[in-house]
């Protein structure tokens, strides 16, 4: 084998395939002259050469080859050497190594090292540079072991940097904060540069050491205004530390626990609610993630400051409150003569009586002749049944018996429904439900908006009442032409989807069969990561691409199959463009040749034209490309 054969062999494979080929001929080059000798021409020549010598190295194991490309100009080269060097290199050549290059390839080649657990040379490396006083000393401390770190940690310059401290802090967390911890101990009066240190490095030694952090806020806070410091990560570890720092200081930095309310100890939550209730956030977000046993109590003590001028209590908020005050402050707001002439905010608090008080406030209204005000006085009597689940086939037949009501009033009556906890509704319940859908569906003024609420009910039921919520959900689908809910993959499971995926997989080869192609794809995108639970899905999207000629499908039903599928464009995109090379044209397609099927490339590169469905051949093509071209042969 010479190395023109070998360059000729090449040209037919993959860049994954020439690294598998070069391996095998390193290996074999341990004991074949003729396999090394090949090596050593090809290491002699260009680039592309050189590259497949490097290639090799994995194989034969060499590290002679890697080191004598560390000084050459090419950067894709030494990155190749680098991710070698941990890997066949004695210390001594590491330290040799590490000693020839500068800049980022030496910080590369370090981090590389690190990964490996290889630390004995780069110690090595410091400690020379430690003693010959090198100014490079100071930006590569961080790489070295911990206890060389220690060691030589009070050699580093009063002037150091943000970013060496940084790289400090991100391999050092413990050693960086006790570094500044110290000096925080030692200042005196405020001191921006250690200010400045100390933020920079913070959110750091937050995430690694909370603990530790905590000690460096209680000394920096000393000298320095606590609301100079950025506490973001530090609340979301140490919740309670933090809040205590805040509370016992006059200052009121921009600190927010409302993500963290539920970890607070209940004498901190207290003192925030009371007196920095701005550092809690909405009340009804921070309130919601307390636990209901502290809510009684978090209600009498700052209660009157959640109310606005005119008395009002948000109803969001009332409705997280225990049973009792919560029926006291709704029956409360119901008689603010502030909210008297406003139906729109007055009725809701309704909802949150229970179900006979909640009639009887809002009889009247539900029978009222504006279309209106019946919508908001029938969705709040829906809505009670959310306290009192006795009364939830009330609901339902209250809903029945307006099943003639206007379109709005009707989507008011089908949102109340879906937001009603899913897990509630029983097998008894599910045809009354049905009616209700039936009811919806025949109305000759349904309005898109109730059909999406329809959809939204349904979805709810299909983790509780699959055989029943499946047909309907198809259904529902099926009537309004489109998907309407996003990003399923966030409320249903793989296995939520298996169970309706028969009937969908019927609505969705339906419209395959009509060419409805958008839909189909608009419907994969809604279904986000649950595709995957549906593989006939997949396999309609590539009878989409079989026939696809407009240019905005086939790239999205190619993006699906990449994102999904990945597997199938193993064999798809190879046919497609050998039936049709006009398919090259397309983004997506140049994107995966470009990166995993070069050899195919080679047909379609150059300033050409290509017949076909996405092309006239009337405009030659040269294909967009902005790198990676190290993947591509001498030839190419």
């Amino acid at each position: 084998m010479t190395p023109s054969d070998l360059l000729d062999e090449l040209e037919t494979l993959s860049d994954a395939g020439r690294l598998h080929r070069m391996i095998a001929i390193g290996r074999a080059a341990a004991t074949d002259d003729m396999a090394a000798q090949v090596l050593k021409d090809l290491s002699a020549r260009g680039f592309y050469e050189r590259r497949l010598a490097l290639m090799a190295c994995w194989g034969s194991r060499d590290a002679g080859t890697a080191l004598a490309v560390l000084g050459g100009a090419s950067r894709t080269l030494r990155g190749m050497a680098i991710a070698l060097i941990p890997v066949l290199c004695s210390d001594a050549q590491v330290v040799h190594a590490l000693e020839s290059l500068t800049g980022k390839a030496r910080r590369a080649l370090l981090g590389r090292l690190v990964r490996c657990g290889r630390r004995g040379p780069i110690d090595t490396l410091l400690g020379r540079l430690a003693d010959d006083g090198s100014s490079q000393f100071a930006p590569l401390l961080a790489y070295g072991s911990t206890a060389v770190v220690q060691r030589l940690l009070d050699r580093l310059p009063e002037d150091l940097g943000l970013i060496d401290w940084k790289r400090v802090a991100r391999r050092h967390p413990e050693i960086a904060a006790q570094a500044l911890t110290a000096r925080a101990q030692a200042a005196v009066e405020p001191d921006i540069r250690l200010r400045i240190l100390v933020n920079g490095t913070f959110g750091i030694i937050a995430v690694r050491r909370p603990d530790t952090a905590v000690e460096l806020t209680r000394e920096i806070v000393r000298t320095t205004s606590i609301s100079h410091l950025d506490l973001t990560e530090l609340v979301a570890r140490r919740p309670n530390a933090v809040a205590s720092l805040v509370l016992d200081s006059e200052d009121r930095p921009a600190v927010l626990f409302q993500s963290r309310a539920d970890r607070l100890d209940i004498d901190n939550l207290l003192r925030l609610a009371v007196d920095r209730s701005e550092m809690l956030g909405s009340l009804a977000r921070w309130l919601r993630r307390v636990s209901p046993e502290l809510r009684p109590a978090l209600y009498r003590a700052a209660g009157a400051g959640w109310r606005s001028p005119e008395g009002v209590l948000d109803a969001a908020v009332v409705a997280l409150l225990p049973s009792d005050l919560r029926t006291a402050e709704a029956r409360r707001n119901l008689t603010l003569p502030a909210l008297a002439a406003q139906p729109s905010m007055r009725l809701p608090y309704a909802a949150l009586l229970p179900w006979e008080d909640a009639w009887a406030a809002l009889e009247s209204s539900i029978h009222s002749p504006d279309a209106e005000i019946r919508a908001i006085a029938i969705d709040a009597q829906i809505r009670a049944a959310r306290f009192d689940p006795n009364h939830l086939g009330d609901a339902l037949g209250l809903v029945r018996s307006r099943s003639n009501e206007q379109d709005p009033v009707r989507c008011a009556m089908l949102s109340a429904l879906a937001s009603l906890p899913p897990g509630r509704w029983q097998k008894a319940h599910l045809g009354d439900i049905g009616e209700c859908l039936r009811d919806a569906l025949s109305a000759a003024d349904l309005s898109a908006s109730t059909a999406v609420q329809a959809e939204e009910l349904v979805i709810g039921l299909i983790p509780f009442h699959p055989e029943w919520a499946a047909p309907w959900f198809a259904r529902l689908v099926q009537e309004q032409g489109q998907m309407c809910a996003f990003r399923l993959d966030t409320r249903l499971s793989d296995r939520d989807v298996r169970n309706v995926g028969p009937a969908l997989l019927g609505v969705f080869a339906a419209w395959e069969s009509r060419e409805r192609d958008d839909a189909l794809i608009q419907a994969a995108y809604k279904l986000g990561l649950r595709v995957r639970a549906l593989p006939g899905l997949l396999d309609l999207l590539e009878r989409v691409l079989s026939r696809a000629i407009s240019r905005s499908v086939a790239p999205k039903a190619l993006s699906l199959l990449q994102q999904h599928g990945r597997g199938r464009l193993e064999s798809l995109i190879p046919s497609l463009v050998a039936e049709d090379p006009s398919w090259v044209t397309l983004p997506p397609v140049q994107r995966y040749l470009h990166r995993w099927r070069q050899e195919l490339l080679t047909p379609l590169l150059g300033k050409q034209t290509h017949r076909g469905r996405f092309s006239t051949a009337m405009t030659p093509l040269l294909i967009p490309m902005d790198d990676g071209f190290e993947r591509w042969t001498q030839c190419q």
